[in-house]
């Protein structure tokens, strides 16, 4: 907005500053006071310049600043993006653990039922054996 404005008063100043006029300007006793403007206007025209300038290099600064902001935030995303492949990863292997776990659970409780049955087992057979011998030798 600002270089808008200072592209309007320059508009200005050169529709003022028409050939037409510089060839109205007397040459008499304001022809100092005619000389001072003049300087003055140039003295304008220079500040103008300068501010024109500044206004650039503040365009081009900010436009070299946009891109390694775009680079960051590019350069974030794409960590974003891999820390979350890579928590979804943990994820799965967490889930697949927690299955496994259960089975291992599921497991270990059959092969401790079997155990127990298999102690009952032995112990009938001793309480078989037991009996066996002792009716074997009471006859």
């Amino acid at each position: 907005m600002h270089n808008e404005q200072l592209m309007g008063i320059r508009r200005e100043e050169e529709m003022e500053m028409s050939d037409d006029d510089m060839e109205d300007v007397p040459d008499s006793k304001d022809s100092e006071d005619s000389e001072a403007l003049k300087e003055e206007n140039d003295s304008l025209r220079c500040q103008l310049d300068a501010y024109r300038n500044e206004v650039e290099l503040l365009k081009q600064e900010q436009g070299k600043n946009q891109p390694v902001r775009s680079e960051e935030d590019s350069t974030h995303s794409q960590q974003l993006s891999f820390l979350q492949q890579a928590l979804q990863g943990m994820q799965k292997q967490l889930l697949k653990m927690r299955d496994e776990l259960k089975q291992r659970e599921v497991e270990l409780e059959k092969t401790l039922q079997d155990k127990q049955q298999l102690k009952s087992q032995v112990q009938n057979l001793k309480e078989g054996l037991q009996k066996l011998q002792s009716t074997h030798t009471m006859k």
